[in-house]
């Protein structure tokens, strides 16, 4: 469908650094879909293809109105695996603002909704967890967490999926004044170099120079 092309046209966009023009494209996408109708489809192909998109154009607000509306679409859909893959995206884009608390018990209904064998969602929840963790001051169980989420990232070919566990568990090394933190960071920062997301290359790049 057009839309859903827009919208992953916008991703692609956003991990080149092109800004203005993921926002045409996001404008666009919803110009279709103001056209044609909402569907499921396009729920979720907001919520999963333009989450990171709303998220680095510093759309939270936007895309907290988009994740709770699925959210509450596929629940009474009784479309529970979806569901719980859009709790937890909620929940990370909640632990970037700062609300862990509902960050937290976001992750916990994600888990307990998912299928055993939904890496995507485990993955994204043990990436949720490190950093409830580690702000909490506990960081060995945030390093933990992070660990995990490496070792099921790592059995994907998900390379922007894999550089974020990276990128959490290099913070997670940080936060105690490790030296290998560097190494997870400049892991991450390869992870999303060969997914030609300069994006994220670029944060992981800085935080491996930093240290943090």
């Amino acid at each position: 469908m057009e839309a859903v092309w827009y919208y992953k046209r916008a991703e692609l966009e956003v991990m080149s650094g092109r800004m203005r023009a993921a926002r045409d494209s996001l404008s666009a996408g919803q110009a279709v879909v103001d056209d044609l109708g909402p569907s499921d489809s396009l729920m979720v192909a907001r919520c999963f293809d333009a989450f990171d998109t709303y998220i680095h154009l510093g759309m939270t607000e936007l895309a907290e109105i988009e994740l709770a509306r699925c959210d509450r679409v596929f629940i009474e859909a009784n479309e529970a695996s979806i569901a719980a893959s859009v709790k937890a995206r909620w929940a990370e884009l909640l632990v970037s603002l700062g609300r862990y608390e509902h960050a937290e018990a976001l992750t916990e209904a994600s888990e307990s909704a998912t299928s055993f064998d939904d890496p995507d969602v485990h993955i994204r929840c043990r990436i949720n967890r490190a950093r409830i963790e580690r702000q909490h001051g506990h960081h060995g169980r945030a390093e933990e967490f992070a660990v995990d989420a490496c070792a099921r990232a790592d059995m994907t070919d998900w390379l922007n999926l894999r550089g974020q566990a990276r990128l959490c568990l290099g913070e997670a090394l940080a936060a105690q004044g490790r030296e290998d933190a560097h190494r997870e960071f400049v892991r991450a920062r390869e992870l999303f170099e060969q997914k030609e997301n300069s994006l994220l290359a670029g944060i992981a790049s800085r935080r491996a120079r930093a240290g943090r």
